[in-house]
């Protein structure tokens, strides 16, 4: 049983002209191709580091001071 996207797909190949079907067929599988790639970690951190941070910073509340009126900049 096809999915409502490969039934969209199919549909759209068969009335594409060849190299249009082609090219279509080429950018799905490099779809395809990268979802099936691993994802790097965007930051390798130790699997606890943040609740240490947190346990570290105690219950004294963070809050963040004002800080100051926006900047009025020319438009270019």
């Amino acid at each position: 049983m096809m999915t409502p996207i490969a039934q969209e797909l199919d549909a759209k190949l068969r009335t594409l002209d060849n190299p249009t079907a082609i090219a279509l067929e080429r950018v799905v599988r490099d779809a395809i191709d990268l979802a099936s790639r691993e994802s790097p970690p965007l930051a390798v951190w130790p699997r606890d580091f943040f609740d240490r941070i947190r346990d570290e910073w105690g219950d004294d509340p963070f809050e963040r001071p004002p800080q100051g009126d926006l900047e009025v900049r020319e438009d270019w």
